[in-house]
């Protein structure tokens, strides 16, 4: 069974600036612990000669056609400097976010 340390949770909530009391670590470190069993039993089937699917549907058997993936296209043009108007946290025309990686 996988083992995740307290201090890895405190990490991981920091990296994604969850705010976990006291009271909700164990429970997350207990989800996180069978979500890497799961995962560490999944590595273990033997996937060799199986395709690679593109859907989790198998539409021929289901006797349906595929639906046609969408078009990714540009319909709009927004103004980067109208936008940023709308926040103080910009410079140089970037958008400034709190740093979350690299933190000590």
């Amino acid at each position: 069974m996988a083992k995740i340390e307290k201090a890895e949770i405190e990490r991981i909530s920091e990296l994604s600036c969850l705010q976990l009391g006291e009271d909700e670590k164990q429970p997350m470190q207990e989800d996180l612990e069978k979500i890497v069993d799961m995962v560490c039993k999944m590595q273990e089937v033997n996937t060799d000669g199986v395709e690679p699917m593109s859907s989790v549907t198998d539409f021929a058997a289901l006797n349906i056609k595929a639906p046609k993936a969408a078009v990714d296209e540009v319909t709009e043009h927004p103004d980067r400097e109208q936008l940023q108007t709308l926040t103080k946290h910009t410079m140089g025309g970037v958008y400034l976010v709190p740093q979350v990686l690299g933190k000590s």
